[in-house]
């Protein structure tokens, strides 16, 4: 059993409040006022600062403070070059590996889909393409790819906030998990693979249009 630390449950805050924007673009974090809202010690918050940093949420200036990071047209390209590439590999990977519980897994989360039907709860649907993806990460059985998937999937979440535009909803993109559920299931690694190549695509096409509209 992995045992949360008081950095980890930092980093985690922290995090989601970049990606959803609560801490915006710019911004200047302050040490001291974050430990006192987290109730938590310097060792911890730095821990998780230092983290932060690691992944490209924040930038810490000498001299100057810690701000969060922009994010840009730039940094869209790449993570999608990436995500194309590696998310379709893990499926590959998936489809080749999986162990029964994953393919229990993946099921239950269509089922969740198919019981709770409303388009309208973005953070729900953001939940959900979240976690399928984990699920393959985690079929695919690659600790390096998984990682490095982990942190390219929250860095394409703040860029839908930062688009001003949401992911497709979980009934819009159901037909997209049966599919790649259905190639895995199957041990058809080519097939699945493919088949979530173009469903990253669709992902990046809705960012592209948002941030291609003029404000």
């Amino acid at each position: 059993m992995s045992y949360e630390t008081a950095g980890d449950r930092a980093y985690k805050i922290l995090k989601d409040k970049i990606i959803s924007l609560r801490l915006e673009p710019g911004s200047v974090i302050n040490e001291a006022a974050l430990i006192e809202e987290l109730q938590m010690g310097r060792s911890p918050i730095r821990d998780a600062l230092r983290r932060l940093e690691q992944d490209a949420f924040i930038v810490i200036l000498p001299r100057q403070g810690t701000l969060v990071a922009d994010s840009g047209l730039s940094d869209f390209h790449e993570i999608f070059e990436l995500r194309h590439e590696l998310e379709g590999f893990a499926a590959y990977l998936a489809a080749k590996r999986a162990k029964p519980f994953h393919l229990k897994a993946l099921q239950e989360l269509l089922l969740e889909v198919d019981d709770n039907m409303d388009p309208r709860d973005h953070e729900r649907d953001i939940d959900i393409d979240t976690r399928f993806h984990k699920i393959i990460r985690d079929a695919a059985a690659n600790q390096y790819l998984s990682s490095t998937l982990e942190k390219l999937v929250a860095h394409s979440i703040r860029l839908f906030y930062l688009a001003h535009t949401r992911s497709a909803s979980a009934v819009d993109q159901i037909t997209d998990y049966r599919a790649i559920y259905n190639s895995i299931q199957a041990g058809d690694a080519d097939s699945a693979r493919d088949l979530m190549q173009a469903h990253i695509l669709i992902s990046q096409n809705r960012i592209q249009v948002s941030l291609a509209r003029p404000e």
